[in-house]
């Protein structure tokens, strides 16, 4: 990976892991581009390089969430011992997981899904 891709990459995470504590704290709504720049430290317009709109950068967030979650999970199903430990570590880190992303995914679905 060259210097400037590893930058952009560096930039759009810190992006998506700024915006992501603010989404939780704060809601989808209750959340501006400019107040996600502000604390990413870059411009408005540098956020909008990466995203197309606040709703993008929210599924972006949402999407990466559930990819971790996703490789965590397998991680858990992979790990040595009788199915029922496998099952018992599957079922804790699914526990583990929801709790931490807990405010994100009850606001995904009441603003995108209608459920509350």
């Amino acid at each position: 990976m060259t210097a400037r891709t590893e930058e952009i990459s560096d930039t759009k995470s810190h992006i998506l892991t700024k915006a992501e504590q603010l989404f939780a704290q704060h809601g989808f709504d209750g959340v501006s581009m400019r107040e996600i720049a502000e604390a990413c430290d870059i411009t408005k317009a540098n956020i909008y390089y990466y995203f197309k709109d606040k709703e993008s950068l929210y599924l972006q967030v949402l999407e990466s969430d559930l990819l971790a979650m996703i490789a965590a999970l397998r991680r858990a199903a992979q790990q040595e011992g009788t199915c029922r430990a496998r099952m018992s570590g599957i079922a804790a880190t699914f526990r583990r997981l929801a709790e931490e992303k807990k405010p994100l995914i009850q606001m995904g679905m009441r603003h995108f899904g209608g459920a509350g």
